[in-house]
């Protein structure tokens, strides 16, 4: 049986995270950017799952208003599908209920239809799109977004 063990993030994660983010994106974040994410704060909130004294993937997201701004989510290889990602959304509803935030928004690519078919599981919704978002490839990206009470 897989012990999942869901925590806040810190900086001491950056080198597990790194891993991750280089495994899991072709135009992965560098550490300059990921180590603020890392740090708790007033508007950051990021998690860590582990399983087995692994990191096995994290969460990141800011706290803009009464939103939840999910900004990546990303599983290391060994570990996906087993329900990481579900366990952090699930995590952060909870902790949406717990700070009075209403609703949880993120951008996903237009192409990337295994990403948006798990966050339409989750009860995310298309509800816009933001032109040539990525930087990478011009693309589009999709905007989704839930109530915390759904």
């Amino acid at each position: 049986m897989i012990e999942l063990i869901l925590r806040k993030a810190g900086p001491e994660d950056l080198l597990a995270v790194m891993d991750i983010e280089n495994s899991s994106f072709e135009h992965p974040w560098p550490a300059n950017c990921l180590l603020p994410e890392l740090s708790d704060g007033k508007i950051n909130y990021s998690l860590i799952a582990e399983i087995d004294g692994k990191v096995a993937g994290y969460l990141m997201t800011w706290r803009v208003v009464d939103e939840f701004h999910i900004i990546n989510v990303a599983v290391a290889p060994d570990f996906r599908r087993i329900g990481v990602a579900s366990a952090f959304l699930g995590a952060l509803v909870d902790e949406a209920r717990l700070s009075g935030i209403n609703s949880m928004t993120l951008e996903v690519r237009e192409g990337n239809s295994g990403a948006r078919k798990f966050y339409e599981r989750h009860h995310f919704k298309e509800v816009g799109v933001r032109p040539k978002y990525y930087r990478d490839s011009g693309e589009d990206a999709l905007i989704m977004t839930r109530s915390v009470d759904e």
